[in-house]
């Protein structure tokens, strides 16, 4: 993967001491950190999501993570512990949808979002992290409207699963294929998770990856591109 695919470790060695954000906003549309994993389409996403979190605020940087209200009882914000809260966004119906549903909600909860944000101060967030190609399409508006850099971790790829279908598996849609390209486009760099996502990744063709193995690898990769977009 030379040139395609950065070691976030070799450049966060050279740019130790640099500015990190103040706050970050997290988008995680198809699935809740308050869930309980196991759950509906609760599982190893919703435990990653919540553990960078954590680790960002035990280094200063306050998160606030955007994701569907399913319920109405569930309150507009809840503290998930100092320095997290979870902003659970109206966007749809009050229930658990599949990811091919999701994409219908889409334009709502991306309203939602930039709602949100324009209730304060501008500059409330200083980078966007975005999970799965869902939360991407919300991100990249919100990156371009706020003027901050957009992390994306894509998790997997459409393409790559429609690559390995057994028998009888569907194929993921058009719509999900084109939504990472777009997403892809868009982001200032994008997270691999494990060696095989990079390699998967770079089938993308984009040189803008880098591998951050670990919750820890993925807090570096943040704050190192942060100050990679800012010069700083």
């Amino acid at each position: 993967m030379p040139g395609l695919v950065t070691n976030v470790s070799e450049v966060h060695r050279s740019r130790v001491g640099q500015r990190s954000p103040r706050r970050v906003a997290t988008i995680s549309l198809h699935t809740s950190p308050l869930d309980q994993p196991g759950t509906g389409d609760a599982g190893g996403l919703n435990v990653y999501v919540v553990e960078v979190a954590k680790q960002l605020a035990g280094r200063g940087i306050e998160v606030e993570i955007f994701t569907r209200a399913v319920c109405p009882d569930e309150l507009p914000v809840v503290e998930l512990v100092p320095g997290v809260l979870v902003r659970n966004v109206v966007a749809g119906p009050f229930e658990e949808l599949d990811k091919n549903s999701l994409s219908g909600q889409i334009c709502p909860f991306t309203f939602g979002v930039l709602r949100t944000e324009a209730a304060f101060e501008p500059g409330r967030y200083d980078l966007l992290h975005a999970h799965y190609w869902l939360s991407g399409q919300v991100a990249a508006v919100a990156a371009e409207r706020w003027g901050v850099p957009l992390i994306q971790s894509m998790h997997t790829l459409g393409k790559v699963k429609n690559l390995a279908l057994a028998n009888g598996d569907y194929a993921e849609p058009d719509a999900r294929i084109r939504g990472e390209s777009e997403v892809i486009a868009a982001a200032d760099r994008l997270v691999a998770n494990t060696a095989t996502e990079a390699r998967q990744g770079a089938t993308t063709g984009t040189v803008r990856w880098v591998l951050a193995i670990s919750v820890v690898g993925a807090i570096i990769a943040m704050v190192v591109v942060y100050g990679l977009v800012h010069g700083v």
